[in-house]
């Protein structure tokens, strides 16, 4: 899987402007709202160029807070996470001149990847515990990552399956994925990848599912991917890397559907252009004969001066 890029790009811009900001110009006080993937939104604040304030506001994070995702952020961020949010945001972090004096660029990526920390501290609470041989002792667990996106956690004994429930309206991207995630999940592109977790993907609930209750699909379901991942995809190594890669599976799902459309859109027009010009060259030439005062009017009416 393609790995997405998993910090704010905007975020990332807008407090590199006053972290390093242009000499010839001063940087200028703003409160920004930006919204992300996932119906996610930041608050960026700067009051002062000796200041930046970044809120966060993720509809799971109530969900995943004591699963890791409140872990994760102190961790990451340490000191710089305020003792109270601000109202109407689950996270905010607050960085100074002083703090990022001497690691500019670097500051700026972090606070870029608030979003990617709280939301991978969820998957990292679980793939650790299998690095650590402790999922054994863990219960599944799941939680909602979009309207549309269910992610579940089952643990065992030397794994943990992840499975993601994709539940789409729009017939055509219900067309579209079935067919892009019955490719995605084929076993003979996986033994390429030697190393990949197991996937596969299934229109009805899978066994793991029973651990929910869930042993039917509603009309509105796409289908469920599972995802195995092992000690091998957990250990402390290759973990970071897992967690960044399957946190963003839904978007990796989601530019590929907007991929597709865009290029059977793009097909279609071309195939309408090229029936235009079988269309004009079948068409008889009227004013053939009748001499050069002949004109052909808006209406396609043989119009000649006399």
């Amino acid at each position: 899987m393609i790995l997405l890029e998993s910090g704010n790009r905007i975020v990332a811009e807008t407090v590199k402007g006053v972290i390093i900001p242009d000499p010839d110009y001063k940087p200028l006080p703003f409160n920004l709202r930006i919204s992300d993937f996932d119906n996610a939104a930041f608050n960026l604040v700067s009051n002062d160029a000796d200041s930046v304030e970044v809120s966060l506001a993720l509809p799971c994070f109530h969900q995943i807070a004591d699963f890791g995702a409140k872990a994760a952020v102190d961790k990451a961020f340490g000191s710089f996470v305020a003792p109270e949010a601000e109202k109407g945001y689950d996270v905010t972090v607050k960085v100074t001149k002083a703090d990022w004096t001497g690691k500019e660029q670097e500051i700026i990526d972090l606070l870029a990847s608030l979003k990617r920390v709280a939301l991978g501290g969820v998957f990292e609470y679980f793939l650790a515990a299998v690095g650590n041989n402790t999922s054994g002792s863990l219960q599944p667990f799941k939680f909602n990552l979009r309207p549309d996106t269910t992610v579940h956690f089952v643990p065992g004994a030397d794994r943990v399956a992840v499975i993601f429930l994709l539940s789409f309206i729009d017939k055509a991207d219900q067309v579209i994925g079935k067919v892009f995630l019955t490719e995605f999940a084929d076993p003979s592109i996986r033994r390429k990848a030697q190393r990949a977790p197991s996937v596969t993907f299934s229109p009805q609930p899978p066994a793991e599912m029973k651990a929910f209750g869930v042993d039917t699909a509603s009309e509105a379901d796409l289908g469920y991917v599972t995802f195995t991942l092992q000690p091998i995809h957990c250990a402390d190594a290759v973990r970071a890397k897992a967690v960044e890669t399957i946190q963003t599976f839904r978007n990796f799902v989601q530019y590929h559907l907007k991929c597709a459309k865009a290029y059977f859109h793009s097909r279609m027009r071309a195939r309408v252009v090229d029936l235009t010009k079988v269309l004009n060259r079948a068409k008889i030439d009227q004013t053939k004969g009748t001499g050069s005062k002949a004109t052909i009017t808006a209406t396609g009416k043989l119009l000649i001066k006399r």
